[in-house]
């Protein structure tokens, strides 16, 4: 089971960072600066139709579990272009909320600190991929998140905080979680070995949350110097919530 006690200091401290627009950001906001990420996708129930999603998520492609993005779109009702998953048929369509104010921040020069905050796809200060799964009738089926590959290795090097999720989000009771096993060359990194993954159903929905934490074979924590290389250690969250008739059917990216 999962450890309430972790999971309720880790959420203390995501209630404070998500409340991290800093008074010199505000100070410097362009005239029509969008609310940063007002609309979370946990927000959004099943069998919303694409056409009421909230203009907040901006930009679209198709997705790829949980990956970054292929195919650009003009918009969800294009959901057709994506081809639907093996298993499951649905169709991932993956989205950034708006980035002009985070591009306003960065030729504005303003603080590094201040563009990190207001970065438009982060979650717990760090980078996320967000995406929806349409059925063929655009009706959203469920959504996925997942840590961003392409983060500062000096940040993703505590990607596995995104595990907070399952209490944040999805509430902390009635998980069930397994250690899977290590696969041959796989290492603890600094001693922690995690290899988990956690589920529950709630709501007619079946979530999983997938938490890596380990050095792959030929991987190396840190190099000369001991600043992380971005390829060399696999620290990672995937998250999954899916129509609970759907479950089983999709397969954990990486």
């Amino acid at each position: 089971m999962i450890r309430p006690m972790r999971f309720l200091a880790r959420t203390a401290l995501v209630v404070a960072l998500l409340g991290g627009v800093t008074a010199v950001a505000l100070a410097q906001t362009p005239e029509r600066a969008p609310s940063i990420r007002a609309v979370k996708i946990w927000d959004i129930a099943l069998g919303t139709p694409a056409s009421a999603l909230p203009p907040a998520f901006a930009i679209t492609a198709c997705g790829t579990n949980g990956g970054p993005p292929s195919i650009p779109l003009q918009g969800f009702h294009e959901f057709a272009k994506c081809r639907p998953e093996a298993g499951t048929g649905l169709h991932e369509v993956w989205f950034s909320y708006d980035d002009e104010f985070e591009y306003w921040l960065r030729a504005a020069r303003a603080p590094t600190h201040q563009i990190m905050t207001n970065r438009a796809n982060q979650l717990f200060d760090l980078l996320v991929v967000f995406s929806l799964l349409f059925d063929d009738l655009g009706r959203v089926q469920g959504y996925r998140i997942a840590s961003d590959p392409r983060e500062d290795p000096l940040v993703r090097f505590d990607a596995d905080m995104l595990e907070s999720l399952a209490a944040f989000a999805f509430g902390i009771d009635g998980w069930t979680c397994d250690e899977l096993p290590r696969a041959p060359g796989e290492e603890p990194i600094g001693g922690t070995f995690i290899k988990r993954v956690c589920g529950k159903v709630d709501g007619g929905r079946s979530i999983t949350i997938r938490v890596h934490r380990f050095l792959k074979p030929g991987q190396m924590a840190d190099r000369a110097g001991g600043t992380p290389g971005p390829n060399e250690f696999e620290i990672s969250v995937w998250a999954e919530v899916i129509a609970v008739d759907l479950a089983g059917k999709t397969v954990p990216a990486r």
